[in-house]
C-alpha cells in the first residue's frame, strides 16, 4: 500500500522511504508528536497531496488503485465538515447522498451515537463532541473500504470513544481497511493493529 514514501515541505524532508502494506481488516495507527507528518500522511493517501517519492496504492477487485481512491475511501479530519446551520440529518444527507437514501440506516447511525432525540436540532447549538459524534455517525452511511481518520476521537467522551471503537472494529471484521492518526490509543486487538510511531521511522 505504501512503497518508499516520502514528502518534501518547502525543499526540507518531512519523512522518507516510509513502506507498510495494510491489509484487509487492518488498521494502520499512525502516532508521534504534533508537526512530524501524521495528518500529511493521510493526505497523500487520500490523494489530497503527492508524494516526492515512492507510490501509494489500494488493492482492489478492478486491481491495483492509485489515489485518488474516489468511492474506496471516507476521510474525516480534524475539521468535522459540517454546516452549523443544519441539523444532523440534513448534514448526513448532503454528505451522503446515496447512503442516506435509506432512511432506516440514517437513523441507525444516529441512534447508534445517542443523537436520535437531537436530529432535527441546528449543529450550532451542539458541543463539540456531539458534533464529533455527527461526523463519525456518517462513516456508517459510507460504504467506502477504506477510512482515513485524522484525531477521530477528539472531543469525544468516554462513551463516544468506545462507541467509535466498536465502529471501526465492525469495519474491519467487514474487511475494511482503515489508517487512523491519533494521540489516542486504540482498544482493539493487537492483531487487527500496525502501530507506527512517524518519529521512530522518518
Amino acid at each position: 500500500m505504501i512503497e518508499g514514501v516520502g514528502y518534501a515541505r518547502h525543499t526540507q524532508p518531512l519523512f522518507e522511504q516510509l513502506s507498510a502494506q495494510v491489509s484487509a481488516g487492518e488498521v494502520l495507527w499512525l502516532e508521534g508528536a504534533n508537526g512530524v507528518g501524521k495528518t500529511t500522511l493521510l493526505k497523500l493517501i487520500a490523494g489530497l497531496l503527492e508524494p516526492t517519492q515512492g507510490r501509494i496504492c489500494l488493492q482492489s477487485t478492478q486491481g491495483v488503485l492509485n489515489p485518488p481512491f474516489a468511492d474506496q475511501q471516507a476521510w474525516l479530519g480534524h475539521r468535522n465538515a459540517l454546516k452549523a446551520q443544519l441539523s444532523p440529518v440534513e448534514n448526513l444527507r448532503y454528505l451522503y447522498p446515496h447512503g442516506a437514501q435509506d432512511e432506516a440506516c440514517l437513523i441507525q447511525a444516529l441512534d447508534y451515537f445517542a443523537l436520535f432525540e437531537h436530529r432535527h436540532r441546528p449543529l450550532s447549538s451542539f458541543s463539540q463532541g456531539m458534533q464529533r459524534r455527527v461526523a463519525l455517525a456518517g462513516l456508517m452511511l459510507s460504504s467506502a473500504r477504506l477510512w482515513l481518520l485524522d484525531e477521530p476521537q477528539a472531543s469525544l467522551d468516554a462513551q463516544g470513544v468506545a462507541l467509535f471503537e466498536a465502529m471501526l472494529m465492525r469495519h474491519l471484521e467487514r474487511d475494511g481497511l482503515a489508517v487512523v492518526a491519533s494521540h489516542h490509543a486504540l482498544a482493539l486487538p493487537k492483531a487487527r493493529v500496525q502501530r507506527w510511531r512517524l518519529a521512530d521511522v522518518c
